[in-house]
């Protein structure tokens, strides 16, 4: 017997103990996983969106909260496509609404507002059809995604908001966002809501986006022309939006909470296991073993159970983020996905809960004086 074999034989020895074990800890890395995961999925989903429409930077209100509830007057566009570094300024409106799915069911889809001569429209990739010509204010596109739901396809009429419209185009696949999203002009847009002259927020592309002194000085002159507005770079605009750091404020705090039951639950483990080998302990002292060997062999058997619960936490954890994506309105929002980046971080995590919640059981076995132990039981 080793400091290895031991431990692995004391899980052997009680089977039922050790399976509701792990299976705690990979209920707890499973919820770990996926908030994590979600919480992510949704950021890359935003960035990705706005790097396949080519958009370098966003101009957004100051102290809005949430971007679909800025309001800001689409006249500022050309001020700031006027400023020195900017290439192309263009307004958006956006927002969420909810559509009644053919059949039955409903679905949240993203609308967006454009310009005619607006870059976003060439640079979104369709996959059929056209974007709407200037002289057709009636059109829309639709992601591809969202044309298979709603069972649509160029040339077919749909009623948005009991207004008619046709659609022109079906964008090719561009990231969850844009797969779900619907695409139609402006001046539409701002009549469908009632918000005529208005935009959520202006899309910008520059002259030297790789350049990171440049951008960081034409972000400080934009924001010090235009008061009211705050300049984002594309890559960071997920991290600064509030509803986005709340959601994973919320997400991480929950992982964390399900991290520290499965830090009690070995704990729990491990010293009813010390108590129960008491005996065992005193005969390994009396034979030779050292303190600190006697102290390895229980961290050993933390660390053991939280690997085979981490495991199995992993694969529910890929499971659990599929069945939340399926959802109608997450599915739409979050780029799904696992990456091994978060994998990583959740194994991690997980065999520090089995260290940590190895170290006092095991400060308990390495101090027990060998006679007192033998006399045990």
């Amino acid at each position: 017997m080793n400091a290895l074999t031991l431990p692995a034989a004391d899980l052997r020895r009680r089977p039922l103990r050790t399976a509701l074990t792990a299976l705690g800890i990979a209920a707890a890395v499973s919820s770990y996983l996926t908030l994590v995961s979600l919480s992510q999925g949704l950021e890359r989903g935003w960035i990705a969106s706005l790097e396949g429409r080519g958009v370098h930077m966003l101009a957004l209100s100051r102290d809005t909260v949430e971007v679909m509830a800025s309001s800001l007057p689409e006249a500022l566009g050309p001020q700031i496509a006027a400023e020195e570094g900017v290439v192309q300024a263009s307004g958006e409106m956006a927002n969420l609404i909810r559509l009644e799915l053919p059949g039955a069911g409903t679905l949240h889809v993203t609308v967006r507002g454009w310009p005619p001569d607006s870059f976003k429209w060439r640079s979104l990739p369709l996959g059929d059809g056209r974007p709407p010509a200037p002289d057709e204010p009636r059109a829309i596109v639709l992601g591809v995604t969202l044309a298979g739901l709603l069972r649509l396809g160029v040339g077919d009429a749909y009623a948005l908001r009991g207004e008619p419209f046709v659609v022109t185009g079906i964008a090719a696949p561009g990231g969850v966002w844009n797969d779900r999203a619907l695409f139609l002009p402006l001046a539409a847009m701002q009549d469908l809501f009632d918000r005529p002259g208005q935009v959520t927020e202006f899309s910008l592309q520059v002259a030297r986006p790789q350049d990171a002194a440049f951008v960081a000085d034409l972000t400080s002159r934009l924001e010090g022309r235009f008061e009211r507005l705050a300049f984002l770079e594309s890559g960071e605009i997920a991290g600064q939006n509030d509803v986005v750091r709340t959601f994973r404020a919320f997400s991480g705090a929950v992982s964390w909470v399900a991290m520290g039951m499965a830090l009690l639950i070995v704990l729990n483990t491990l010293l009813m296991s010390v108590t129960e080998r008491t005996r065992e302990i005193g005969i390994l002292a009396a034979v030779g073993w050292s303190p600190g060997r006697v102290l390895a062999t229980v961290v050993v058997q933390g660390l053991l159970l939280t690997a085979v619960g981490a495991g199995a936490g992993v694969a529910l954890g890929a499971f659990s983020l599929g069945v939340v994506l399926r959802h109608p309105t997450l599915g739409g929002l979050v780029e799904p996905g696992l990456h091994p980046e978060v994998v990583v971080e959740t194994l991690i995590a997980a065999l520090w809960v089995g260290a940590v919640g190895g170290l006092y059981p095991a400060w308990r076995a390495a101090r027990a004086r060998p006679a007192a132990s033998l006399r045990h039981g």
